[in-house]
């Protein structure tokens, strides 16, 4: 029969093994106390975390129908991106550098974001291959697809769930002639439904699409259409392959974005706008949607793409340019 001082003792021993543990073991979730400036941390698991391309607190809103926009919201971190902390501002702003192995960008995090959603992180080969994001599984994209379908729109948003910013940032709205709603950071702009469903291996950003995967089409939009021409295109595109225009920085184009749908089911899912938010075009309707993406690709004075990247329809393909026979 153990005696109740052997009982202590065993306790006691337990209690040092599970401390030992602890204290040597890094834990998700470790809160950091003061951010240092060159040191990089990472993005907790299910914390996400809005990044601003201006460093401010304070930022304007529109408001529309099935969303809003607010211009300096730049994306949000999801988990298991690197973030390398650049400077420490007075204003509790901090300008960071983040990655997720695939693509790199630059912005602006509330300093308490970096204190209570992130850990501390000892490496910082960011371009090894084990630090890459890795595309999804089609039935993640297809569960992720099904989960958002009657999202909001939200620009440089790319989040299922309602970021609390309350007590951090300051937004007021601009277009006060239309409803009075407060600004929510949740919804996806077009290229963040795909970063989203893509588990953030698409960049955020419709310029970087056409770089990370193979380009099946680059069509000049300057010749005319046909519905011959619509029917080519529908014949190339596969379920994740992406048609997206981007935007030249030509002041005098008509669109100064770019825009991107995913074709989907033998139609395109796309995130359309604060006034329409999650859109789904349906097979009957694809080629008259692919036909108004060529005119405003025309508008913005760009090309419109056809891409492939995820890994399983991934054929190795030369760049094909339509010729004139093509495009009449």
């Amino acid at each position: 029969m153990i005696s109740i001082h052997e009982k202590i003792v065993s306790q006691m021993v337990m209690f040092l093994c599970i401390a030992a543990y602890f204290s040597y073991t890094p834990i998700a979730g470790a809160a950091v106390k003061n951010p240092v400036i060159g040191d990089t941390y990472r993005v907790d698991v299910d914390a996400f975390i809005p990044l601003f391309s201006v460093p401010s607190t304070e930022f304007k809103y529109e408001v529309g129908v099935k969303g809003n926009l607010c211009r300096e919201l730049d994306t949000i971190l999801m988990p298991g991106f690197y973030v390398h902390v650049d400077e420490i501002l007075k204003n509790g702003v901090v300008r960071v550098t983040v990655t997720n192995g695939s693509y790199a960008i630059s912005g602006y995090v509330h300093r308490k974001f970096v204190e209570e959603s992130m850990s501390p992180c000892e490496s910082t080969d960011f371009s090894s291959p084990d630090k890459r994001a890795i595309p999804p599984s089609m039935n993640v994209i297809s569960e992720k697809l099904n989960g958002i379908m009657e999202a909001r729109y939200c620009y440089g948003c790319n989040s299922s769930e309602e970021i609390k910013l309350d007590g951090l940032y300051k937004f007021s709205q601009e277009n006060l002639e239309g409803p009075r709603r407060s600004f929510k950071c949740c919804g996806f702009d077009s290229s963040g439904l795909v970063h989203y469903v893509s588990n953030g291996y698409l960049p955020h950003n419709t310029n970087e699409l056409i770089e990370l995967g193979v380009i099946l089409l680059s069509i000049d939009t300057k010749k005319e259409l046909s519905y011959d021409d619509l029917d080519l295109i529908m014949n190339k595109v596969a379920d994740t392959d992406l048609v997206v225009f981007i935007f030249r920085g030509d002041e005098r184009s008509l669109y100064r974005f770019g825009h991107v749908i995913m074709a989907w089911k033998f139609g395109f899912i796309e995130s359309g706008g604060v006034n329409l938010g999650i859109v789904r075009t349906s097979r009957q309707e694809a080629k008259s949607r692919l036909a108004q993406m060529w005119r405003e690709a025309k508008a913005a004075g760009s090309n419109l793409y056809v891409v492939k990247w995820h890994p399983s329809f991934f054929v190795e393909t030369k760049v094909e340019k339509l010729d004139e026979q093509a495009i009449r």
